[in-house]
């Protein structure tokens, strides 16, 4: 009788799966990445006035006179003008900050207006009530999935390349 006994060095194997274990483990970079791809969809937002968004009903509202009537009144006359929704002097647009920890990628507002216009309100102006309409800046549930899927599909395809090599 003949037998052979086939061991195959399990070193490498190991190693790999030690590494795919920590590179599972920590998100950050995952997480980092598709911030960054919604803050590129929250400013290609902005450029589109809130036609960025595939609902309708997201679609940011059009300025009223008074707002841009208040807009070229400033500085005596000299104010921008800026028929722009959400882009008078561009702090809203500018002002974005992208993090991540191991459990969440995080795109945060530095202006602290940013949820009035997200989510719609009322606010004084010299003594009255002035309701702000929703001009959603975030995408919604759905199309926010649409930006990050692709890249945790990436992140996952990098992991199974990783491991093959």
């Amino acid at each position: 009788m003949s037998l052979i006994t086939i061991q195959r060095d399990s070193s490498d194997y190991d190693r790999k799966s030690r590494e795919l274990l920590r590179s599972i483990r920590d998100r950050r970079k995952v997480l980092l990445a598709s911030a960054v791809a919604v803050d590129k969809w929250i400013q290609k937002n902005f450029e589109a006035e809130g036609r960025n968004h595939k609902n309708p009903k997201y679609h940011w509202k059009e300025l009223s006179e008074v707002t841009i009537e208040m807009r070229r009144a400033r500085l005596g006359g000299r104010g921008s003008g800026n028929e722009k929704i959400l882009k008078d002097r561009g702090n809203l647009k500018r002002n974005w900050q992208i993090s991540a920890n191991n459990n969440h990628g995080i795109v945060k507002s530095k202006v602290n207006y940013s949820s009035l216009h997200e989510n719609g309100g009322t606010v004084s102006f010299r003594g009255k009530r002035v309701k702000v309409p929703q001009r959603k800046i975030f995408p919604d549930k759905k199309q926010l999935n649409e930006i990050i899927n692709p890249v945790f599909e990436l992140y996952a395809n990098q992991l199974a390349r990783n491991f093959n090599e």
